[in-house]
C-alpha cells in the first residue's frame, strides 16, 4: 500500500528540523531532512520567548513551508513542539502567530507523549531491555524498558543547550566547570523517581548522541589529536560507544586546551561547538548513574515515533 509523503516539523529548544517521509507498506523512509539552529532556548526571558526568538521561529517555519510546498504531493504536515514551547507563558500567542502567519497548527507534546514517541521511534526491536535517553536542547526524557515495553519514565529539566547556558562561561567547559556540572547532574539524577539498577545498554536519541558518536569515530579512526583513543578492532559502521570512553573523550578535549579542543569539535561537528561537551557530560552522568557498559546511538527518534503513532498503526493514516 502506497501513501503520499508526509512531513514532520520538530520545534526543539536548539534546532528546528523538517523531515519528509515516504510512507509505504508499513514503514517510513526519510526523503529529506533539513535542520536550522534557531536556538530558541537562548531567547527565553522570564519563561517567555522574546520577540527575536518568535521572529526566528516564524522565519524558520516559513522556510520549511516553502520546501514542503515544492513537493506538491505532501499528504499532511505535522508540526510539533517539545520543551521549546511546552511551559512558556506566551505559548498561546506563539501558536496563534504560527497559525495566522504560517497556516500550521502546532501540537505541543506533553512530556509523557514525547517519551513514548522517543521509545517507539528509537528502539523498534533493535534492543529489548535497557534505558533510553532522549536529549534535547532544554530537556531530557529518561525511559526504562524491558522486553520491548516501557516500564518507567521520568525527565530532567535540562538538555545540552540549557547546560551550556547555565554552567559554561566560555565556549567550552574548563576542568572546574566540568567537576561542578558532573556533581550537579549526579544530584539531579539521584532525586529522580526512577528505579536505579545496572542496565545492559543506554539507547541515546537526539542530535547530541549522534554528534558524540561522530567525535568518537574521529577519535577511533581519524588521524587527529584524539587518535590516542583508537579501538583495537575498528568498525566505522558501529553505532555503539563503550561507556568508559565518554570520560576519556571529555578529558582528552579539556587537556588539549580550549583552542585545540574547539578546532577538533569544529572539524567533527561545527554546529554543536558549544553544546557537544555539555551533552557529552550529561551522557557520561547517565551512563554512570545506570551503570551501563555501552551506549547505542539511535539514528531515529521522536519524529519517527510520532509518525508510527499517527500513521503507521492505521492503514488509512487517519
Amino acid at each position: 500500500m502506497n501513501i503520499e509523503p508526509v512531513a514532520a516539523v520538530d520545534i526543539g529548544s536548539n534546532n528546528i528540523r523538517l523531515s519528509i517521509f515516504d510512507i509505504s507498506d508499513g514503514s517510513a523512509t526519510e526523503l529529506i531532512s533539513s535542520r536550522i539552529a534557531a536556538g530558541l532556548n537562548n531567547s527565553i526571558v522570564n519563561n517567555s520567548l522574546d520577540g527575536d526568538g518568535i521572529s526566528r521561529l516564524l522565519e524558520t517555519l516559513r522556510h520549511f513551508k516553502k520546501i514542503v510546498q515544492s513537493f506538491r504531493n505532501i499528504r499532511a504536515v505535522y508540526p510539533f513542539a517539545t520543551a521549546s514551547l511546552r511551559d512558556l507563558t506566551n505559548q498561546p500567542e506563539i501558536l496563534r502567530l504560527v497559525r495566522e502567519q504560517i497556516g500550521w497548527e502546532v501540537e505541543v507534546l506533553p512530556v509523557a507523549d514525547e517519551a513514548r514517541y522517543a521509545f517507539l521511534g528509537a528502539t523498534r526491536g533493535e534492543v529489548d531491555t535497557g534505558v533510553l535517553a532522549d536529549i534535547g536542547g532544554g530537556s531530557t526524557e529518561i525511559i526504562l524498558f524491558k522486553d520491548n515495553k516501557m516500564t518507567q519514565w521520568t525527565g530532567l529539566q535540562c538538555g545540552s543547550l540549557s547546560l551550556f547556558r547555565d554552567f559554561i562561561d566560555r565556549l567550552l567547559p574548563n576542568k572546574q566547570e566540568y567537576r561542578h556540572l558532573r556533581a550537579e547532574l549526579r544530584r539531579r539524577l539521584k532525586e529522580l523517581n526512577i528505579r536505579v539498577e545496572p542496565q545492559p545498554v543506554l539507547c541515546v536519541v537526539g542530535g547530541t548522541g549522534r554528534a558524540v558518536l561522530q567525535l568518537y569515530n574521529e577519535a577511533a579512526f581519524g588521524s587527529g589529536s584524539l587518535d590516542i583513543l583508537a579501538r583495537e578492532t575498528p568498525d566505522p559502521a558501529e553505532r555503539t560507544i563503550p561507556a568508559e570512553m565518554l570520560g576519556r573523550l571529555t578529558s582528552s578535549l579539556m587537556n588539549m586546551g580550549e583552542r585545540a579542543a574547539a578546532r577538533t569539535i569544529l572539524w567533527v561537528k561545527p554546529d554543536r561547538i558549544h553544546t557537544l561537551m555539555p551533552g557529552m557530560i550529561l551522557l557520561e552522568s547517565l551512563a554512570e548513574h545506570f551503570r551501563v557498559p555501552k551506549l547505542l546511538i539511535s539514528p531515529t527518534g521522536v519524529r519517527e515515533g510520532y509518525l508510527i503513532e499517527h500513521l503507521l498503526r492505521n492503514e488509512n493514516g487517519d
